[in-house]
């Protein structure tokens, strides 16, 4: 994997998982949309994940504790491979951190989902998301200090992929194929003169 994978100790407001997966044989990552229920980001696609409990040992903990809430998925039977460097939530208020691990062959369809939080699961192959014809970018502007920035958008899916979720995914595709995946993205936010 690249250089973006690291294992330091990072003061953290959220994590999530990036559930790698296969889905009938075919390698996928599973994503959730997120319950209209909610106050934030609600009916968004999202990885499983939340805030940062004081009763969490690490940001990895906190990845897994939230999968197995949302998803059902036991946390002993993930095989952590790593995590991202922390991203910042757009408006710079907290860095997120997601962790890569390996959940298995999965059936979406048996997966016990938590009502509260998520309003359904859904995989999506890497053959999709390395496919060019569902790969876009869009600019996005803050108004309050002028910043402007890039970030991918997935479309074809069941579901419109983008915000911080994009952001990951693109880190991950970038660490995992890179040898099939071009990012525009930098490692940095420019910021508009």
């Amino acid at each position: 994997m690249r250089s973006i994978v690291t294992n330091e100790k990072i003061a953290v407001g959220a994590a999530v998982l990036v559930p790698l997966c296969t889905v009938k044989g075919v390698p996928s990552v599973l994503l959730t949309l997120r319950s209209s229920r909610l106050r934030s980001h609600r009916g968004e696609v999202s990885f499983p994940g939340g805030m940062c409990d004081k009763t969490d040992r690490d940001v990895v903990h906190t990845a897994l504790r939230e999968t197995e809430e949302e998803l059902g998925i036991p946390s002993s039977t993930v095989d952590v491979w790593g995590q991202l460097k922390p991203i910042p939530n757009r408006r710079n208020t907290m860095t997120v951190v997601a962790v890569l691990g390996n959940v298995g062959e999965v059936d979406p369809a048996k997966l016990k989902l938590s009502p509260r939080e998520v309003a359904a699961v859904f995989p999506m192959s890497f053959s999709h998301l390395l496919d060019p014809a569902h790969q876009r970018y869009t600019t996005m502007k803050r108004r309050h200090d002028n910043y402007s920035y890039t970030m991918p958008v997935w479309l074809g899916g069941p579901h419109r992929v983008w915000g911080l979720t994009a952001i990951i995914l693109d880190q991950v595709l970038v660490a995992m194929a890179a040898d099939w995946y071009r990012t525009v993205l930098r490692s940095s936010w420019r910021q508009r003169r």
